[in-house]
């Protein structure tokens, strides 16, 4: 069917829609979301949680998608996304809280196919047709826009149940297999929760651990002092770091936690001085307290081993960041002091992706933008040596089951590779490390280490080979 009779039999379907703009039953309203001047990650995030305020609860949502611009060439690429919306707004109502967050959001007149901050459109409606001189719903140019029909692809295979005309248009597009996978095209696939803008599946990012703590398991004290701190943050840049993470507390088996005040004051003046590095920066903290003063100091992203269970007011306080900055949700059980005698599973990877998926969602509830989230399935946390080695072997389904979430591991110098190895000194397991790293590619985006120097060589290799 073409895209021409396509519409008609949308316009004929509208003969018994309504189109008396009173409140309707809630049903999915598909909304395109681009940006191409400023921050554009951060102003898509914006959006999204602007759109979820104002339309209703998004169900669905597209990886970001870093696109050349159409028509008008000469100006920057955009990000584009597209996000599954239940409301019971009306079409008009539905148009205008959209033009009133692109107003708020401080879209500039640029001309119609100009550069924008934030462009927000309304592609369909449940399955009504409607027409207005400001508005026709289904929008009429999907099909010639890949940028839009790729993106709506990756939605829509994110959701069950018939989604009549949304399946038509993409049938059109890609015939039978109009929910596979993404294909090579001018679209790149990208993500940026760590406070850089990566292309998903391109290569291994590398975190550097810097614990400024004195009882870490395997580098306590060695950052306790400010000034050692930076010359490892240093080092670990020149050997081609792409992200720090800063620790305040230690996590490990019998660890005291400190006190609000005292994780402060190892945090805060780190990741300030960390700025010179111009490497983004996380903080591994469970405490909103710490994660808010450490970005307001200049941190990228809260690293959160608790997953935003710990601290009940940690994902609030990420959310209510309107540009909005990233977080790591990781997979623990119990605290530091008891998870050890937690480390039982049936199906460690099924029921670690479960519970996660849990985190996920009330992440999303909150208000936190899907661009905006990392998982991490914790190896090493209420997981034994066997339980980290299903997770490795089979990253690639805790992957799948997360929604293809970028994910990060963090497996340096854990008690398990020691046992794997045969090596019980824990700063002795760096090449140990460097096979963790290597044996969970390509499904993860991050790894982080101590050793970054042996870690970023291994995984340029890796990379090469597998990628």
């Amino acid at each position: 069917m073409h895209h021409s009779s396509i519409m008609a039999a949308c316009i004929a379907r509208g003969a018994r829609a309504s189109r008396t703009g009173r409140r309707q039953s809630s049903r999915l309203a598909f909304v395109a979301l681009g940006s191409n001047v400023g921050d554009r990650a951060a102003q898509l995030c914006a959006a999204w949680r602007r759109v979820q305020r104002t339309l209703g609860p998004i169900v669905a949502s597209s990886p970001l998608y870093d696109t050349a611009p159409q028509l008008v060439t000469e100006q920057p690429r955009f990000l584009n996304a597209v996000v599954a919306v239940k409301t019971s707004l009306p079409p008009l109502d539905a148009l205008a809280k959209l033009k009133e967050a692109e107003r708020a959001m401080g879209r500039q007149d640029r001309g119609r196919y100009g550069p924008r901050e934030v462009d927000l459109d309304l592609l369909f409606l449940g399955d009504e047709a409607f027409e207005a001189p400001s508005l026709t719903v289904p929008h009429p140019r999907i099909g010639e826009r890949d940028f839009v029909l790729r993106p709506l692809r990756a939605c829509r295979r994110a959701l069950s149940g018939d989604c009549e005309l949304v399946d038509t248009f993409l049938k059109e597009r890609w015939g039978g297999d109009f929910l596979g996978e993404d294909v090579d095209g001018e679209e790149r696939r990208v993500w940026s929760a760590l406070g850089t803008l990566a292309v998903a599946g391109a290569k291994t990012g590398v975190m550097g651990v810097l614990n400024c703590t004195p009882d870490s398991f395997s580098d306590g004290g060695l950052h306790f002092d400010i000034e050692a701190a930076l010359r490892s943050a240093e080092t670990m840049v020149a050997h081609g770091a792409d992200y720090l993470d800063v620790g305040g507390e230690s996590t490990r088996p019998g660890a005291v936690p400190p006190s609000l005040a005292e994780e402060l004051d190892r945090v805060v003046p780190l990741v300030e001085k960390l700025r010179q590095f111009a490497v983004p920066v996380s903080v591994d903290t469970r405490r909103a307290d710490v994660a808010l003063a450490a970005r307001t100091a200049g941190a990228a992203a809260t690293n959160d081993v608790s997953g935003g269970a710990y601290d009940g007011s940690m994902l609030s306080t990420l959310a209510a960041d309107e540009w909005q900055r990233g977080v790591v949700l990781m997979h623990m059980q119990g605290e530091p002091n008891t998870m050890n005698s937690l480390a039982s599973y049936e199906d460690v990877v099924a029921e670690v992706s479960s519970e996660l998926q849990e985190r996920v969602r009330a992440a999303l509830d909150t208000g936190i933008a899907p661009w905006r989230l990392v998982v991490d399935p914790g190896l090493g946390f209420a997981k034994n040596t066997e339980h980290n080695v299903a997770l490795l072997r089979d990253l690639p389904r805790f992957k799948r089951a997360l929604g293809g979430l970028p994910v990060l591991i963090g497996a340096s110098r854990k008690r398990f590779l020691g046992e794997l190895a045969g090596e019980p000194e824990a700063s002795q397991r760096d090449a140990a490390t460097a096979g963790a790293c290597v044996a969970a590619l390509p499904a993860a985006d991050v790894v982080r280490v101590h050793d970054v120097r042996t870690c970023v060589q291994a995984l340029r290799v890796a990379d090469a080979v597998l990628r």
